[in-house]
Order: C-alpha cells, then sequence, then structure tokens
C-alpha cells in the first residue's frame, strides 16, 4: 500500500496500490482504484472547504463523490442497461448529512467501454446534470 487515508464520515481507510499508482505514466490505462482514490482526496478537500465555509458563516453546500462502481450498480448492464434503484437505494444514507436533496453536487465516475473513463455531476440545486 502505497497512501491511506482514513474517511472520518464512513470511518473506513481508503487506500491505493503502489501498482495502481504506476498507471498513471504516459501510455498506461487507469483503473478504478486509481480513479476512486482520486474521488477520495476531492471529497476530503469537499469536507475541508466546508470547514472554512462554516467558519466563516458561507450557506455552501456539501457535495458527494460515489465510488467508480456506483453507475455498474445502478444501471443494469447484463441485457437492458435500464435503471435499476434496487440495486443503489441505500447509498444515499451515506452522503453527508443524510440528504442527498440538501448537497450542492453528487459526482460520479463512469467507466465507458472499458476504454475511457468520465465524470458525471448531479448539480441537485439547479436540478441539472452533466457528463464531462
Amino acid at each position: 500500500m502505497l497512501k491511506s487515508y482514513c474517511n472520518i464520515e464512513t470511518g473506513f481507510v481508503d487506500s491505493i496500490q503502489r501498482e495502481s499508482m504506476r498507471r498513471l505514466k504516459p501510455g498506461k490505462w487507469l483503473n478504478d482504484e486509481v480513479i476512486n482514490y482520486y474521488f477520495v482526496l476531492l471529497r476530503k478537500r469537499d469536507a475541508e472547504l466546508m470547514k472554512d465555509a462554516v467558519s466563516s458563516g458561507s450557506t455552501k453546500r456539501r457535495s458527494h463523490f460515489f465510488q467508480s462502481f456506483f453507475m455498474s450498480k445502478l444501471l443494469d448492464t447484463h441485457d437492458t442497461r435500464t435503471y435499476k434503484y434496487d440495486n443503489v437505494k441505500n447509498w444515499s444514507q451515506s452522503v453527508p448529512g443524510g440528504d442527498i436533496f440538501e448537497l450542492n453536487s453528487i459526482f460520479t465516475s463512469i467507466n465507458m467501454d472499458n476504454i475511457h473513463w468520465g465524470c458525471a455531476e448531479i448539480a441537485m440545486q439547479e436540478k441539472t446534470n452533466s457528463v464531462l
């Protein structure tokens, strides 16, 4: 293990292996561990920004970063590629504050046919979404 970070909100230790870090070299394919750890860093940054916002009296809202397998669980990839809400209905309990509708944004990574990684954002307050 190269790096680990204890997630205060969940109590889990998020980490990344050296082999996965080697995938950051030019010409290498990124794996889900690299993507997930980047989201861990974004989640940590969001929490730190929120501390600063609260202390300054800002009304900034938290964001949430789902792991890479969220979309594969949400979508039925075996045959119909339809939404399977039952697969992820309990996942909203892990968001900061426990209410997804109070968040600023929800982010999730999307692996497109094992060729390309994308990032989807759901802007909860604007009620819009985008794929980056």
